[in-house]
């Protein structure tokens, strides 16, 4: 009795070719992607983990990003805009380094 019952089964899912893969394929798609945002939550945690670190190890990112498309700086240029913001820095309990 099984046995026909899983032909019979076999018969149906054969006439239905189109439903069957596409119940297939969005399966495959929702495990995919659930395997991927959860390894990339897992590798963000210890990355940014890492990024922020307060210590010797951690990444020393700036304060101040300063964005120029219009022109180039030289090393002069530079280090006067770096010493004006330094110096209207408003809070001098968190200084700049």
């Amino acid at each position: 009795m099984s046995t026909l019952l899983t032909k019979r089964l076999a018969r149906s899912l054969w006439r239905t070719k189109l439903r069957l893969y596409s119940v297939v394929l969005m399966i495959a798609v929702g495990v995919f992607a659930g395997i991927s945002f959860g390894t990339y939550a897992n590798s963000t945690q210890t990355l940014y983990d890492n990024i922020y670190a307060d210590d010797e190890d951690g990444v020393n990112l700036p304060d101040i990003w300063v964005e120029n498309s219009a022109a180039t700086w030289d090393g002069a240029t530079a280090a006067s805009l770096c010493q004006t913001i330094s110096e209207q820095w408003p809070d001098a309990s968190m200084p700049l380094e």
